[in-house]
């Protein structure tokens, strides 16, 4: 069996190699026709990088490299999900007016059974879904998965979700903790199984200016966690903290979201205030095509006619 590598020890390859071959950062960046700042971070320790970014920086200077080997997820820890399926889903009416968002089928599969199928090929060990609106649909993924659990969030219709977080804090706080969106969709199950030794949010790198939620970086860390942003990573809906830092943010959600003036946050929004307190934070990062957000009834045709073709 060949010995598994870690990401400082690769780096420090790719670093060697462009040295050996006199290619700079701006260089490289061309040769994998991408960004220099992307680059930058990569190099810094910036990313949790995916075995495919680690393949494609190999290939591009020539280096040996067996991604299975280097990046064989090591699990031994007992890790939980929490999905987020409370909400409304105005932005996919009319599909929403009778269905939760969630429970909308691609090629006759529901959006959050992608999730669910992601999360128990890496093995996750309880997953609860809090739910809201149109509560009683999810009621068969129990039965289906015995590792699924419904929670309850009364207040769906008059908080942000905020409350999502604050009604499965135990349960967030009890084990290393994945945080989902439901209404995702995830074309392979294997997506989620790669070692994440660190706490951190799922991200994808837009070249420059994004109007959505972004996590800023400095020193290998997110600094800031919030909407609008110039060529750094997007929020992709998906999310993981190792217990200590679940069990905080658990914690400060729940302070928060008692507190009236706070009833329209989003659960973000208080990740963000730890961030900038010291909270240790960094980007895995995602490609084109792993994760795909369906928000509105268009988004969800385009997708089906790519799936077809």
């Amino acid at each position: 069996m060949k010995r598994a590598i870690d990401k400082s020890e690769f780096l420090e390859r790719v670093r060697s190699a462009m040295s050996e071959k006199d290619i700079t950062q701006a260089a490289l960046a061309k040769i994998l026709d991408v960004s220099r700042p992307y680059v930058t971070r990569v190099l810094s320790g910036d990313i949790d990088i995916s075995a495919k970014t680690a393949e494609k920086f190999a290939r591009a200077l020539d280096m040996d490299f067996d991604p299975g080997a280097a990046f064989r997820p090591r699990r031994s820890r007992h890790e939980v999900a929490i999905l987020m399926a409370a909400g409304l889903g105005s932005r996919m009416k009319p599909l929403t007016e009778k269905t939760a968002k969630p429970l909308v089928k691609v090629l006759g599969r529901p959006l959050i059974e992608t999730v669910i199928e992601a999360l128990n090929a890496r093995g996750v060990d309880d997953i609860y879904i809090v739910v809201g609106y149109k509560k009683e649909q999810f009621g068969f993924l129990e039965g289906k998965y015995p590792n699924v659990r419904l929670v309850e969030n009364p207040e769906y219709a008059t908080k942000n979700n905020i409350n999502s977080i604050a009604v499965a804090a135990a349960q967030m706080a009890s084990a290393d903790c994945f945080v989902c969106e439901a209404d995702l969709f995830i074309p392979s199950a294997n997506f989620l199984c790669r070692p994440l030794e660190h706490s951190g949010y799922f991200g994808k790198f837009i070249p420059g200016r994004s109007d959505d939620w972004v996590f800023e970086t400095a020193e290998g860390r997110i600094v800031r966690v919030g909407k609008g942003g110039r060529d750094c990573f997007n929020m992709v809906g998906v999310s993981y903290f190792r217990q200590p830092d679940a069990a905080r943010i658990a914690l400060a959600v729940l302070d928060a979201a008692k507190k009236p003036e706070n009833a329209n946050l989003f659960w973000d929004d208080i990740v963000d205030r730890l961030c900038r307190d010291g909270l240790d934070l960094a980007v895995h990062e995602v490609h084109p095509g792993e994760i795909i957000e369906c928000d509105t009834v268009a988004d969800l045709e385009n997708l089906e006619k790519s799936l077809k073709l």
